[in-house]
Protein backbone atom coordinates (compact mmCIF):
# COMPACT_ATOMS: atom_id res chain seq x y z
CA UNK A 1 0.00 0.00 0.00
CA UNK A 2 1.14 3.26 -1.04
CA UNK A 3 -0.47 6.44 1.22
CA UNK A 4 -0.45 9.46 -0.38
CA UNK A 5 -2.33 11.63 2.63
CA UNK A 6 -2.39 11.10 6.00
CA UNK A 7 -6.13 11.52 7.22
CA UNK A 8 -6.88 9.37 4.22
CA UNK A 9 -4.55 6.46 5.08
CA UNK A 10 -5.80 6.39 9.37
CA UNK A 11 -8.91 4.13 8.33
CA UNK A 12 -6.38 1.44 6.47
CA UNK A 13 -3.68 1.27 9.44
CA UNK A 14 -6.09 0.82 12.12
CA UNK A 15 -7.27 -2.56 10.14
CA UNK A 16 -5.93 -5.32 11.51
CA UNK A 17 -5.13 -7.39 8.66
CA UNK A 18 -3.01 -3.74 7.02
CA UNK A 19 -0.64 -4.99 9.40
CA UNK A 20 0.57 -8.03 7.29
CA UNK A 21 0.62 -5.60 3.98
CA UNK A 22 4.06 -3.44 3.46
CA UNK A 23 3.47 0.17 3.30
CA UNK A 24 4.93 3.10 2.19
CA UNK A 25 4.07 6.85 1.98
CA UNK A 26 4.38 9.85 0.16
CA UNK A 27 5.62 12.92 2.51
CA UNK A 28 4.59 15.88 -0.10
CA UNK A 29 5.00 18.31 3.19
CA UNK A 30 4.27 18.91 6.76
CA UNK A 31 0.43 18.39 6.33
CA UNK A 32 -0.22 20.66 9.75
CA UNK A 33 2.35 22.97 9.22
CA UNK A 34 0.88 23.74 5.41
CA UNK A 35 -2.89 24.28 6.52
CA UNK A 36 -1.70 26.45 9.62
CA UNK A 37 -0.21 28.37 7.15
CA UNK A 38 -2.92 28.50 4.73
CA UNK A 39 -5.63 29.05 7.45
CA UNK A 40 -3.65 31.64 8.83
CA UNK A 41 -3.64 29.51 12.68
CA UNK A 42 -0.77 28.24 14.00
CA UNK A 43 -1.95 26.93 17.39
CA UNK A 44 -5.51 26.26 16.22
CA UNK A 45 -7.03 22.87 17.43
CA UNK A 46 -6.53 21.65 13.70
CA UNK A 47 -2.85 21.98 13.49
CA UNK A 48 -2.67 19.66 16.81
CA UNK A 49 -5.00 17.30 15.19
CA UNK A 50 -3.06 16.95 11.83
CA UNK A 51 0.01 16.91 13.79
CA UNK A 52 -1.16 13.58 15.88
CA UNK A 53 -2.66 12.31 12.56
CA UNK A 54 1.07 12.84 10.30
CA UNK A 55 3.06 11.22 13.03
CA UNK A 56 1.02 8.30 13.25
CA UNK A 57 0.63 7.20 9.91
CA UNK A 58 4.83 6.86 8.73
CA UNK A 59 5.16 5.19 12.26
CA UNK A 60 3.31 2.19 10.50
CA UNK A 61 5.12 2.59 6.72
CA UNK A 62 8.62 0.71 5.76
CA UNK A 63 9.48 3.76 3.29
CA UNK A 64 8.51 7.08 2.76
CA UNK A 65 9.08 8.90 -0.62
CA UNK A 66 10.35 12.39 -0.65
CA UNK A 67 10.50 14.35 -3.45
CA UNK A 68 13.60 16.81 -2.06
CA UNK A 69 16.76 16.82 -0.40
CA UNK A 70 14.79 19.97 1.01
CA UNK A 71 11.64 17.69 2.04
CA UNK A 72 13.85 14.74 3.40
CA UNK A 73 15.40 17.31 5.57
CA UNK A 74 11.55 18.28 6.82
CA UNK A 75 10.90 15.07 7.97
CA UNK A 76 14.05 14.17 9.70
CA UNK A 77 13.10 16.84 11.58
CA UNK A 78 9.26 16.27 11.99
CA UNK A 79 10.12 12.65 12.23
CA UNK A 80 13.33 12.06 13.31
CA UNK A 81 13.21 8.48 14.21
CA UNK A 82 12.19 7.44 10.46
CA UNK A 83 14.64 9.18 8.95
CA UNK A 84 16.65 6.21 7.77
CA UNK A 85 13.25 5.15 6.11
CA UNK A 86 13.38 7.91 3.54
CA UNK A 87 13.71 7.27 -0.46
CA UNK A 88 14.27 10.54 -2.77
CA UNK A 89 11.91 9.94 -5.72
CA UNK A 90 11.65 12.70 -7.77
CA UNK A 91 8.36 14.43 -9.43
CA UNK A 92 8.85 14.28 -13.00
CA UNK A 93 7.06 15.50 -16.13
CA UNK A 94 4.58 14.40 -19.44
CA UNK A 95 7.75 15.52 -21.94
CA UNK A 96 5.16 14.86 -24.54
CA UNK A 97 2.44 17.12 -23.53
CA UNK A 98 4.73 19.79 -21.91
CA UNK A 99 7.37 20.38 -25.12
CA UNK A 100 8.20 23.37 -27.08
CA UNK A 101 5.65 25.08 -29.37
CA UNK A 102 6.35 25.98 -32.92
CA UNK A 103 5.12 29.03 -32.72
CA UNK A 104 5.32 31.24 -29.55
CA UNK A 105 3.88 34.68 -30.77
CA UNK A 106 1.13 33.21 -31.91
CA UNK A 107 0.28 31.72 -28.78
CA UNK A 108 0.90 34.79 -27.01
CA UNK A 109 -1.75 36.89 -29.34
CA UNK A 110 -4.20 33.78 -28.54
CA UNK A 111 -3.64 34.42 -24.94
CA UNK A 112 -4.51 37.97 -25.78
CA UNK A 113 -1.02 39.32 -25.55
CA UNK A 114 0.51 41.07 -28.34
CA UNK A 115 3.44 39.41 -29.77
CA UNK A 116 6.14 41.67 -28.92
CA UNK A 117 5.46 41.96 -25.37
CA UNK A 118 7.75 40.23 -22.60
CA UNK A 119 5.61 37.44 -21.22
CA UNK A 120 5.80 36.44 -17.92
CA UNK A 121 3.53 33.87 -15.87
CA UNK A 122 3.16 32.07 -12.51
CA UNK A 123 0.40 29.33 -12.04
CA UNK A 124 0.32 28.60 -8.10
CA UNK A 125 -2.40 28.10 -5.72
CA UNK A 126 -2.95 31.56 -4.62
CA UNK A 127 -2.37 31.17 -0.68
CA UNK A 128 -0.06 33.49 1.39
CA UNK A 129 2.94 30.58 1.18
CA UNK A 130 3.28 30.76 -2.51
CA UNK A 131 4.14 34.75 -2.51
CA UNK A 132 2.23 35.96 -5.08
CA UNK A 133 2.15 39.39 -3.31
CA UNK A 134 5.60 40.05 -3.25
CA UNK A 135 5.38 38.95 -7.11
CA UNK A 136 2.39 41.78 -7.50
CA UNK A 137 4.55 44.40 -5.28
CA UNK A 138 7.97 43.61 -7.56
CA UNK A 139 5.93 44.36 -10.44
CA UNK A 140 5.53 47.68 -9.27
CA UNK A 141 9.07 48.31 -9.76
CA UNK A 142 9.36 46.33 -12.80
CA UNK A 143 6.62 47.84 -15.22
CA UNK A 144 7.30 51.03 -15.33
CA UNK A 145 10.88 50.46 -16.17
CA UNK A 146 9.80 48.00 -18.88
CA UNK A 147 6.87 49.46 -20.45
CA UNK A 148 5.55 46.29 -22.00
CA UNK A 149 6.31 43.88 -19.89
CA UNK A 150 2.87 41.67 -19.35
CA UNK A 151 2.39 39.37 -16.26
CA UNK A 152 -0.25 36.27 -16.38
CA UNK A 153 -1.53 35.18 -13.27
CA UNK A 154 -3.04 31.87 -13.39
CA UNK A 155 -4.85 29.73 -10.32
CA UNK A 156 -7.67 29.96 -7.60
CA UNK A 157 -7.88 29.76 -3.95
CA UNK A 158 -8.41 32.45 -1.10
CA UNK A 159 -6.55 35.39 -2.22
CA UNK A 160 -8.08 35.97 -5.60
CA UNK A 161 -10.16 38.64 -4.52
CA UNK A 162 -7.56 40.11 -2.29
CA UNK A 163 -4.51 39.65 -5.60
CA UNK A 164 -6.90 41.24 -7.75
CA UNK A 165 -7.48 44.31 -5.58
CA UNK A 166 -4.12 44.56 -4.99
CA UNK A 167 -3.41 44.86 -8.86
CA UNK A 168 -5.89 47.98 -8.79
CA UNK A 169 -4.51 49.26 -5.74
CA UNK A 170 -1.29 49.26 -6.74
CA UNK A 171 -2.23 50.67 -10.75
CA UNK A 172 -0.96 47.32 -12.32
CA UNK A 173 -3.97 46.98 -14.57
CA UNK A 174 -2.65 47.17 -18.30
CA UNK A 175 0.49 44.88 -16.87
CA UNK A 176 -1.33 42.02 -14.76
CA UNK A 177 -4.63 40.13 -15.74
CA UNK A 178 -5.15 37.17 -13.38
CA UNK A 179 -6.74 34.48 -14.86
CA UNK A 180 -8.31 32.33 -12.44
CA UNK A 181 -8.43 28.94 -12.67
CA UNK A 182 -6.75 27.07 -15.96
CA UNK A 183 -7.97 24.59 -17.03
CA UNK A 184 -5.63 21.21 -17.17
CA UNK A 185 -5.55 21.21 -21.07
CA UNK A 186 -4.82 24.89 -21.67
CA UNK A 187 -1.81 24.80 -19.11
CA UNK A 188 1.11 23.52 -22.15
CA UNK A 189 -0.06 26.64 -23.95
CA UNK A 190 0.22 29.13 -21.00
CA UNK A 191 3.78 27.75 -20.40
CA UNK A 192 4.76 27.48 -24.29
CA UNK A 193 3.91 31.64 -24.54
CA UNK A 194 5.85 32.80 -21.46
CA UNK A 195 8.94 34.20 -21.92
CA UNK A 196 9.74 33.31 -18.21
CA UNK A 197 7.79 31.39 -15.58
CA UNK A 198 7.79 33.21 -12.34
CA UNK A 199 7.88 30.81 -8.90
CA UNK A 200 7.72 33.46 -6.16
CA UNK A 201 7.10 30.77 -3.08
CA UNK A 202 8.17 31.91 0.35
CA UNK A 203 8.03 28.74 2.02
CA UNK A 204 7.38 24.90 1.79
CA UNK A 205 8.17 24.62 -1.32
CA UNK A 206 8.32 20.59 -1.99
CA UNK A 207 9.48 20.31 -5.27
CA UNK A 208 7.93 22.49 -7.39
CA UNK A 209 5.67 20.58 -10.50
CA UNK A 210 5.22 23.76 -12.32
CA UNK A 211 8.72 24.80 -12.37
CA UNK A 212 9.50 21.65 -14.18
CA UNK A 213 6.43 21.79 -16.55
CA UNK A 214 7.73 25.29 -17.75
CA UNK A 215 11.07 23.97 -18.23
CA UNK A 216 10.07 20.93 -20.27
CA UNK A 217 8.34 23.49 -22.28
CA UNK A 218 11.48 24.98 -23.24
CA UNK A 219 10.89 28.29 -21.02
CA UNK A 220 13.14 29.51 -18.51
CA UNK A 221 12.01 29.52 -14.89
CA UNK A 222 13.06 32.46 -12.19
CA UNK A 223 12.37 31.85 -8.45
CA UNK A 224 13.33 32.56 -5.06
CA UNK A 225 16.14 30.21 -2.91
CA UNK A 226 13.11 28.59 -0.62
CA UNK A 227 12.22 24.57 -0.13
CA UNK A 228 13.36 22.50 -3.51
CA UNK A 229 13.70 25.66 -5.83
CA UNK A 230 17.60 25.77 -5.79
CA UNK A 231 17.57 21.63 -6.47
CA UNK A 232 15.63 22.26 -9.56
CA UNK A 233 17.21 25.83 -10.54
CA UNK A 234 20.79 25.32 -8.92
CA UNK A 235 21.91 22.44 -11.53
CA UNK A 236 20.44 24.71 -14.59
CA UNK A 237 21.70 27.62 -14.00
CA UNK A 238 22.15 29.35 -10.76
CA UNK A 239 21.28 32.83 -11.33
CA UNK A 240 18.04 31.68 -12.49
CA UNK A 241 17.38 32.16 -8.82
CA UNK A 242 16.42 35.72 -7.06
CA UNK A 243 18.92 36.68 -4.62
CA UNK A 244 16.18 36.44 -2.08
CA UNK A 245 12.38 36.16 -1.39
CA UNK A 246 11.66 40.14 -1.45
CA UNK A 247 9.99 42.12 -3.99
CA UNK A 248 12.98 43.76 -4.57
CA UNK A 249 15.16 40.75 -4.92
CA UNK A 250 12.12 39.41 -6.88
CA UNK A 251 12.09 42.59 -9.06
CA UNK A 252 15.84 42.93 -9.64
CA UNK A 253 16.04 39.52 -10.89
CA UNK A 254 12.85 40.02 -13.71
CA UNK A 255 14.58 42.89 -15.00
CA UNK A 256 18.10 41.56 -15.66
CA UNK A 257 16.84 38.63 -17.33
CA UNK A 258 14.34 40.04 -19.03
CA UNK A 259 16.68 42.77 -19.97
CA UNK A 260 19.26 40.71 -20.82
CA UNK A 261 16.93 38.45 -23.05
CA UNK A 262 16.16 41.91 -25.08
CA UNK A 263 20.05 42.67 -25.62
CA UNK A 264 20.99 39.24 -26.90
CA UNK A 265 17.71 37.05 -28.57
CA UNK A 266 20.35 34.51 -30.11
CA UNK A 267 21.58 33.68 -26.08
CA UNK A 268 17.98 33.69 -24.74
CA UNK A 269 17.24 31.33 -27.17
CA UNK A 270 20.05 29.03 -26.29
CA UNK A 271 18.74 29.15 -22.82
CA UNK A 272 15.42 27.86 -23.81
CA UNK A 273 16.70 25.09 -25.70
CA UNK A 274 18.75 24.56 -22.47
CA UNK A 275 16.06 24.29 -20.25
CA UNK A 276 14.25 21.84 -22.70
CA UNK A 277 17.86 19.84 -22.21
CA UNK A 278 17.70 19.87 -18.98
CA UNK A 279 14.01 19.19 -18.10
CA UNK A 280 14.45 15.72 -20.67
CA UNK A 281 17.43 14.74 -18.45
CA UNK A 282 16.26 15.31 -15.45
CA UNK A 283 12.22 14.90 -14.98
CA UNK A 284 11.44 12.23 -17.72
CA UNK A 285 9.21 9.80 -16.33
CA UNK A 286 10.77 6.29 -16.92
CA UNK A 287 13.43 6.18 -14.60
CA UNK A 288 11.70 7.80 -12.20
CA UNK A 289 9.13 5.07 -12.48
CA UNK A 290 12.45 1.89 -12.81
CA UNK A 291 13.26 3.55 -9.24
CA UNK A 292 9.51 3.23 -7.93
CA UNK A 293 9.36 -0.25 -8.93
CA UNK A 294 12.79 -0.97 -7.38
CA UNK A 295 11.98 0.39 -3.85
CA UNK A 296 8.37 -1.60 -3.66
CA UNK A 297 9.85 -4.98 -4.99
CA UNK A 298 12.52 -4.64 -2.47
CA UNK A 299 9.63 -3.49 -0.04
CA UNK A 300 7.70 -6.62 -0.74
CA UNK A 301 10.99 -8.86 -0.22
CA UNK A 302 10.42 -10.54 -3.83
CA UNK A 303 13.59 -10.92 -6.47
CA UNK A 304 13.49 -7.84 -8.44
CA UNK A 305 12.61 -8.69 -12.32
CA UNK A 306 14.72 -8.71 -15.41
CA UNK A 307 13.93 -6.53 -17.74
CA UNK A 308 15.70 -5.37 -21.15
CA UNK A 309 17.19 -1.72 -20.92
CA UNK A 310 14.78 1.05 -22.30
CA UNK A 311 15.81 2.81 -25.30
CA UNK A 312 16.44 6.70 -25.45
CA UNK A 313 13.02 7.55 -26.93
CA UNK A 314 11.37 5.10 -23.87
CA UNK A 315 12.89 7.39 -21.52
CA UNK A 316 11.15 10.93 -22.24
CA UNK A 317 8.02 9.56 -20.30
CA UNK A 318 5.69 8.57 -22.95
CA UNK A 319 1.85 7.97 -22.05
CA UNK A 320 2.47 8.97 -18.10
CA UNK A 321 -0.03 10.34 -16.04
CA UNK A 322 1.05 13.59 -14.83
CA UNK A 323 1.62 14.06 -10.72
CA UNK A 324 -0.55 16.88 -8.66
CA UNK A 325 0.93 20.25 -8.83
Amino acid sequence: MIFHQPLSALGVVFVRASRFIPKASVFLSPWAEVYAVRLADPKGAGKLLRRTVERLVPRTCQRIFVLSRFMAARLALEHPRLEDRAVLLQGGVDLDRFRPAESRQALKMSLGVPAGCPLLLTVRNLEPRMGLEHLLHAMAEVAPALKDVFLLIGGAGPMENALRGLVEQLGLGRSVRCEGYIPEERLPAYYQAADFFILPSQALEGFGLVAVEALACGTPVLGTPVGAIPEILGGLQPDLLFEGSTPPAIANGILTHVERAAADPRGYEVLRQRCRAYATARFGWAPIIEQLERELVRLTGRPEPSRPPLSPAGRGGHGQTRAGR
